[in-house]
């Protein structure tokens, strides 16, 4: 059965591909986009993972930076599958085989976190593209967790979104167990985790649910660290919400 799940998952591998590499130059924006979110959401059906979305007021069309709690490669498919945004990773995903390709043709920003003087570079381009009219998301922790808990915010990321003068949205990410509404920590990508163990672990894991839980924009608009605060309290209180929820048996 996990051999079949494997087969499945390498054919739509490869029809990403086929997309990224002869669709993509023939089609516009807005088709690209509703590729992207068709693979994606295609990708997360493979892996039994369906997607709950909630947004507090509306969720901005251009010019926002959004910021997230991170827990997985498959955030980032999760996020995609019902918005189009542009992403912050790290610059060794650009040498991951395929999903760098994917990453790179879907205009990541790439940035060397010991690079001081090449973050500092990043955070003008952020604040260009963000006032170009992208919606941009990063993951101020700095790294992924096992989901149980929220990392400190990194206020780096945050200036971009001051000097660009755009909404910042905090956006809470969750796994469930599709069946007992418990959190799962199966999607975790952590340590020292390879591609390959971190897909046979989701394979094998029950049904899942993840949760996109996008909060009110933050008010805060002059200082980076008031504005990682307050990012960092919204992600963590739109989580809580629904982990207590879960607890009192509402789905």
């Amino acid at each position: 059965m996990i051999f079949i799940h494997y087969i499945r998952v390498v054919a739509h591998i490869l029809k990403g591909i086929f997309v990224v590499i002869c669709l993509f130059p023939m089609v516009g924006v807005e088709r690209k986009e509703r590729l992207v979110r068709q693979w994606c959401q295609k990708l997360l059906d493979i892996f039994n993972i369906s997607i709950d979305t909630e947004i507090v007021g509306e969720l901005p069309k251009n010019g926002a930076l959004i910021v997230s709690n991170h827990i997985s490669w498959l955030d980032i498919h999760a996020i995609s599958a019902i918005c189009s945004v542009r992403f912050v990773a790290k610059s060794e995903v650009a040498r991951w085989p395929i999903f760098g390709l994917f990453a790179k043709k879907l205009n990541t920003f790439f940035i060397n976190r010991e690079s001081k003087t090449q973050a500092r570079k990043m955070i003008g381009d952020l604040s260009d593209a963000l006032k170009s009219g992208d919606r941009i998301c990063v993951f101020p922790e700095g790294t992924s967790s096992d989901g149980t808990s929220v990392l400190n915010f990194h206020s780096n990321f945050f200036e971009s979104a001051i000097q660009a003068q755009v909404e910042c949205i905090p956006l809470g990410i969750l796994y469930e167990n599709l069946q007992t509404g418990e959190m799962s920590t199966a999607t975790a990508f952590i340590g020292d985790m390879g591609l390959i163990e971190s897909i046979s672990k989701i394979s094998r894991s029950p049904a899942l649910r993840v949760r996109l839980l996008f909060n009110t924009p933050c008010q805060e608009k002059n200082d980076r660290k008031a504005l990682a605060r307050e990012a960092f309290e919204a992600v963590t209180e739109v989580r809580l919400k629904i982990i207590e929820r879960n607890a009192r048996g509402i789905a």
